[in-house]
């Protein structure tokens, strides 16, 4: 089993969703209006069990800017505005491919070192 996922995660108590046809900077601004700090994100895709929680990005957001962290509390994305997030999002669920995204990923799998 990855070690990423030996124990039990806890998500942010606040989990926030929204349909995969929906994700776009309005909708994402909208939903994270009124958040600061960090919540659990959840993407519904097509085809998911009732109760699936979906894909889910765990954000925090202050203002404006947002983060995105993965389940072992790591910082990949800081500072970054919602029109950025949602790109992040529609690329990483599959919603959508964005090159300019894919690179970015790439540099970041390419900076993670083996412990």
């Amino acid at each position: 089993m990855p070690k990423y996922f030996e124990d039990t995660k806890d998500l942010p108590s606040n989990v926030l969703s929204i349909q995969h046809n929906a994700v776009s900077e309005e909708a994402l601004r909208e939903l994270l209006n009124n958040v600061n700090g960090r919540v659990a994100l959840s993407v519904m895709l097509p085809g998911l069990p009732p109760g699936s929680l979906g894909y889910i990005f765990i954000i925090e957001t202050h203002g404006n800017e947002h983060s995105v962290i993965d389940i072992k509390n790591v910082e990949h994305f800081h500072g970054i505005n919602t029109s950025y997030l949602a790109k992040i999002i529609r690329h990483a669920s599959g919603i959508e491919y964005i090159p300019e995204i894919q690179a970015d990923f790439h540099k970041i799998r390419n900076e993670i070192g083996l412990d």
